[in-house]
């Protein structure tokens, strides 16, 4: 069986929780017997099955803001099944949208990096615009060139940054409507 603290704490680059729970900017309690502390879930990977947990802490609880009018997501997974299988590539958006105006975004790929990744860069692109074709295709461009994936026995690295590039600007396209 797989628990949700499971999949974070086993750290896997290719971890799907992580990827959704990155692109909705949660937070993470990790408690111990010298206490307790929250830490944002960006800076909870530090590489491949390694985190900032400390060997007598435990992770407690994963809180996700509440989400405002106007919050869209999405996610995707690229994997050889549908099911039981390590993610190719993983993609979630975060969108906020006001008057039609993207206000926040955060773009999260998974399998493409050392860590979970946020896809600063691209999400900061979108901020403050409407979002149209063009735009929107920048910003997949710009996702899968933060990317520093490797080839392994599931997909090639150049693979992964097309796919990413790909998924990025379908779950943008989805959600933008």
């Amino acid at each position: 069986m797989v628990t949700l603290g499971g999949n974070l704490v086993n750290a896997s680059p290719a971890a799907d929780t992580a990827v959704a729970l990155l692109a909705l900017h949660a937070k993470l309690k990790l408690v111990s017997a010298d206490g307790e502390r929250v830490v944002d879930i960006e800076t909870f990977f530090t590489g491949p099955g390694e985190t900032v947990l400390q060997p007598n802490e435990l992770l407690q609880e994963v809180s996700i803001p509440s989400q405002r009018t106007g919050s869209k997501s999405a996610w995707h997974k690229l994997g050889s099944r549908k099911a039981m299988v390590c993610s190719v590539v993983s993609v979630a958006i975060s969108l906020q949208i006001d008057n039609g105006t993207c206000t926040q975004a955060r773009i999260a790929l998974g399998a493409v990096a050392p860590t979970p990744l946020l896809a600063k860069r691209a999400g900061s692109l979108l901020e403050g615009k409407r979002l149209d074709g063009t735009l929107i295709e920048e910003a997949a461009k710009m996702a899968s060139e933060e990317t520093s994936p490797i080839d392994d026995v599931r997909a090639t690295a150049w693979y992964r940054r097309k796919v990413s590039e790909v998924l990025v600007k379908r779950l943008l396209n989805q959600i933008s409507d």
